[in-house]
């Protein structure tokens, strides 16, 4: 059809070349993410010998950035720097800030006694405030076909999530779902920042 190899044709469908790509990130996402989950489940819900639990939040959180710094570091040593002096290195501080305050949330959440349950269904969900947070914030614009695009998301991990209540039941404290419910106001913010 005369388009270049790895770029859109004029209709703006995808090539071949874009979808494979496409969905090797999508199912990389899908991996990680419930790898993931996974083990921070295992975490918190750790007993010592004595019934006690797992509370050291901010070990947690170090560990969390030291990876993510490493495969940063390992990103920017493969692609190169960002070049020239247009990088907003203040709304990047204030996104960093927010990434670790909702995280810190969440995970306090799961330690001051929010269910496995409530928290999977609160991530199946986290889109929904980005997306709100994208629009006060980011002033971004959304199109019907987004919207439903989002809305089949978070409707099908939420599905998925109760599917799988059985395992993951158990009654959350006042405290956890508080903290839960600052955690995705967090991602609303960082989302905010990051379209911005």
């Amino acid at each position: 059809n005369g388009a270049q190899p790895g770029k859109s044709n004029a209709a703006g469908t995808l090539t071949f070349s874009q979808r494979l790509r496409l969905a090797r990130g999508a199912a990389g996402v899908y991996l990680f993410f419930i790898s993931y989950g996974r083990l921070q489940e295992r975490v918190f819900g750790f007993q010592g010998k004595g019934g006690q639990k797992f509370c050291y939040i901010w070990f947690f959180q170090m560990v969390d950035a030291l990876g993510n710094a490493l495969v940063g570091l390992s990103g920017r040593s493969a692609v190169g720097a960002t070049q020239g002096r247009g990088v907003p290195h203040e709304l990047l501080a204030l996104n960093g800030i927010s990434q670790v305050a909702s995280k810190w949330c969440f995970n306090k959440a799961l330690s001051a006694g929010l269910s496995f349950y409530i928290a999977t269904m609160a991530k199946s969900m986290k889109l929904v405030p980005v997306m709100v947070g994208s629009l006060l914030a980011g002033r971004a614009a959304f199109t019907a076909r987004q919207v439903a695009q989002a809305a089949c998301i978070a409707g099908g991990t939420t599905m998925v999530s109760l599917a799988e209540g059985s395992t993951k039941s158990g009654a959350s404290t006042a405290r956890g779902l508080v903290l839960i419910l600052v955690a995705l106001a967090g991602d609303g913010v960082t989302g905010g920042l990051q379209r911005r």
